[in-house]
């Protein structure tokens, strides 16, 4: 059986580092922990857990810090998490088993990233986080680094899988994500002056602003993206942005599009049946959501949609069992952080890949299951 190492890069972690680590164990042969400065009980938890613990300093480059930890690791493969990130209990076999099985002219695969919100929300993001341990994969960029280019560059590729993982980085107060996305913006900033107008770097920019309520400025950087190339994850991201400034139509048009260019893309399809469930067809949502379904079954948001196509149809029992299968599969989506919902936090909705009035799965769990049980018809008389 092939060996994994996990390797991360942190700094003032204490309040997520334990539950990572734990949550990783299973899937891993050995921890490898770069220290970018942290002043709290970050390196006792990590020495704790039994992890390699190194320093570094980050000088304004994850790529450099990251690299680092891929230079200490001895096993055959490599997986990358950070500190709020959490490997569901199912994937931790996947893991195991994608670096046992793969062949020799696979090099790296993509997961799915759940980024969860206090009450529930999310967006999904495809990230390439196992891969083997080889000198020609390195990191770049000196923020939103990935191995990407390298593995292109290197003629190496990488392949989809069913991984999934779960951020809960959201979950932190306000003030505290809004300024380190800003310093982020910073860094971001300073790529697209050196690179130019890469189109993947501006979107990364639209995205960002958006989270702060620029939607014209959103609007216009996504624009120049879309308008530089025709990749359909530009267009889908594209599809986020338009819907954050109300237009949904247009969102439409756009995540069709990028549905059309990715067919085996169950995550633009999903957001094809959100949108025709926000505009009112609810019939084709059933049918687009079904067939997403059918096309990626480890997607739980797909089924946690078409759930609430259910509630909406008013099959409470039907929606009872496609959120317990959610919940089994993937307990992350029970998250609900009481601190969080005590937040404004008025532009959280612009990112779920669900309908804007979403309340967390407890909640609509909780509330079909009364209705299923005769409880609460007088709501409905």
């Amino acid at each position: 059986m092939a060996t994994v190492s996990l390797c991360m890069i942190v700094k003032n972690e204490e309040a997520f580092l334990r539950g990572c680590l734990e949550s990783a164990a299973p899937a891993v042969d050995e921890m490898v922990v770069v220290d970018t400065g942290s002043t709290d009980a970050t390196m006792e938890i990590a020495v704790a857990a039994g992890a390699v613990v190194l320093t570094d300093t980050l000088d304004g480059d994850f790529a450099k810090a990251r690299n680092r930890a891929l230079d200490a690791a001895t096993s055959d493969w490599i997986l990358v998490l950070d500190a709020d990130e959490r490997l569901p209990e199912a994937a931790a076999a996947s893991v195991r088993r994608l670096a046992s099985e793969a062949g020799a002219g696979r090099h790296a695969f993509g997961v799915t990233r759940y980024n969860f919100f206090p009450n529930g929300g999310f967006y999904t993001d495809p990230v390439v986080r196992l891969f083997r341990r080889d000198p020609g994969i390195r990191y770049h960029g000196r923020v939103a680094e990935t191995v990407a280019p390298s593995l292109a560059e290197s003629g190496r590729g990488w392949a989809p899988s069913d991984v999934v993982l779960n951020h809960n980085g959201f979950s932190r107060p306000i003030a505290v994500r809004d300024a380190k996305l800003r310093m982020y913006l910073g860094l971001l900033q300073g790529r697209l002056d050196t690179e130019g107008d890469n189109p993947f770097l501006l979107m990364q920019i639209a995205l960002s602003v958006r989270r702060l309520g620029r939607f014209e400025e959103s609007l216009d950087l996504a624009q120049r993206a879309v308008a530089a190339s025709d990749d359909p994850e530009l267009a889908y991201l594209h599809g986020h942005v338009l819907r954050s400034a109300g237009r949904d139509r247009d969102a439409l048009a756009a995540f069709t599009r990028a549905a059309e260019g990715s067919p085996e893309d169950g995550v633009a399809a999903n957001m094809v049946g959100v949108l025709q469930l926000t505009l009112g067809d609810e019939a084709a949502a059933e049918q687009t959501l079904s067939e997403a379904r059918s096309a990626a079954p480890h997607l739980d948001h797909i089924t946690l949609n078409l759930g609430l196509l259910r509630q909406a149809q008013g099959r409470w029992a039907d929606a009872v069992a496609l959120f317990r299968e959610v919940i089994g599969r993937n307990p992350g989506f029970l998250i609900d952080e009481w601190a969080g919902r005590l937040e404004a936090d008025p532009h959280r909705n612009a990112s779920n890949e669900t309908i804007y009035g979403y309340a967390g799965l407890p909640f609509h769990l909780a509330y079909c299951l009364a209705m299923a049980e005769g409880r609460g018809k007088e709501l409905h008389q």
